[in-house]
């Protein structure tokens, strides 16, 4: 398990790298590498979420200029985006939820608003 972890700490620190070099990604995935440390995994028009080596979770506004620890909703969603967007990061995907409902866009079968999960964290609907 402790190789695994390592493992996947690597991958990520390899994927932030990359977009603080510019080298893949977008602007503002470069800016969230460059300035956090972190992958940008998701944007909205409200602001962004991020996934550091060390697992945690952090989402920002873009007119802030802290992040802060994600909510247990917000963090579901960034490691499903994570597991999505890039396959490397296949075992960060998030087992379902008890609570959790079918995505009302594709009624189970996995798309890309829900990342493939066909299923969507109760508090985020």
């Amino acid at each position: 398990m402790v190789t695994q972890e390592r493992s996947l700490v690597a991958r990520i620190s390899s994927l932030v790298e990359a977009h603080r070099l510019g080298q893949t990604g977008h602007d503002w995935q470069r800016d969230i590498a460059t300035r956090f440390g972190a992958l940008g995994v998701y944007g909205d028009i409200g602001g962004a979420l991020m996934v550091r080596p060390d697992g945690s979770v952090l989402s920002m506004g873009w007119d802030e200029e802290q992040a802060s620890a994600a909510s247990d909703g917000w963090r579901i969603t960034a490691l499903a985006a994570a597991s999505y967007r890039f396959p490397e990061l296949f075992d960060l995907a998030p087992e379902r939820p008890p609570t959790a409902r079918p995505c009302w866009k594709c009624e189970g079968s996995g798309c890309e608003y829900c990342f493939g999960m066909g299923w969507l964290p109760d508090s985020l609907g």
